[in-house]
């Protein structure tokens, strides 16, 4: 779907947070969920000012748009920007990555992909503080990847045994912010020290321990890694009522595992089922995503 001035969504299977502090992880592209930027060519739309979805921006939005329109380096009236995205703000599925990626591919359309990511990147940067960047290399290669935030590292998963299986992401209702995540995630490192640093070092290695189950088609153990990966992110205080309504709502459908995903204390869960167990009455809006990201 690479196209000037779009991109779509993304969700984290394993290594939110984790990734920060030299982990790594497993990002896949929500295909179904687009995001289109474009500027409008008439300038006497000017006093409409930017535009999401057909409705105006509060002031704060558009002052954090010239922002990152100023960190990419990109010239434009802001007030002629037209954003139409199905993407969900706040909810971890990549929506402010993916205006990003959108961007950066609207005005800069011969670029590729590491190169549309890694600029998207420092856009993203000013939306959350830190960005690791798993997200706009998530989005910009539209595959499933492994990465790393050292100098931008990742390859494509290998994914030619997980035709079987998917996963369905719910949303737990919440809107959550990911810089003020990102920041409660620092505050728990800066007091207890030592239980922190337990918990990101188990996450890293379940984030490995997923990745060999999912590239050697051992989706009946990554259940396992999931659950474990999902309680130490309720153990970090990144939990609430809602999550775990959505999450145990998963589980008692018949998923193998289930977990939040992205920054936490809100936005979206996903179960993994094999294929010919997938539940048949869905809630409206979830979203399924083969685990051969196909």
């Amino acid at each position: 779907m690479s196209s000037a001035g779009q991109a779509h969504g993304k969700f984290i299977v394993l290594g939110e947070h984790s990734i920060l502090y030299g982990g790594q992880a497993l990002v896949y592209p929500i295909s179904e969920l687009c995001l289109k930027f474009s500027i409008d060519s008439d300038s006497k739309h000017t006093t409409q000012g930017p535009l999401l979805n057909g409705k105006s921006l509060d002031r704060w939005q558009i002052e954090k748009l010239r922002s990152v329109f100023s960190a990419m380096n990109v010239e434009l009236n802001v007030d002629l920007v037209r954003i139409e995205s199905e993407i969900p703000i706040g909810k971890g599925l990549g929506s402010s990555a993916a205006l990003c990626v959108a961007v950066a591919r609207y005005f800069f359309p011969e670029a590729s992909s590491i190169a549309i990511a890694k600029l998207a990147k420092i856009g993203e940067g000013v939306f959350h503080g830190t960005s690791s960047g798993a997200d706009p290399f998530g989005i910009s290669l539209e595959q499933p990847i492994v990465y790393k935030m050292a100098a931008n590292e990742f390859r494509p998963l290998n994914l030619a045994s997980a035709g079987d299986y998917v996963f369905i992401l719910r949303d737990s209702g919440i809107v959550h912010s990911t810089a003020e995540v990102i920041k409660k995630v620092s505050d728990i490192r800066e007091k207890h020290p030592h239980q922190f640093n337990s918990i990101i070092d188990r996450l890293k290695v379940n984030t490995t321990l997923g990745l060999k189950m999912m590239e050697e088609s051992q989706f009946d153990r990554l259940g396992l890694v999931l659950q474990d990966s999902n309680r130490l992110l309720f153990d970090m205080g990144l939990g609430n009522a809602a999550l775990q309504e959505a999450l145990e709502s998963l589980l008692s459908e018949g998923a193998l595992g289930a977990k939040m995903t992205g920054a936490g204390l809100g936005g979206y869960v996903f179960g993994l089922f094999p294929e010919n167990k997938v539940p048949k009455n869905l809630r409206a809006g979830d979203i399924i995503v083969r685990c051969c990201g196909l």
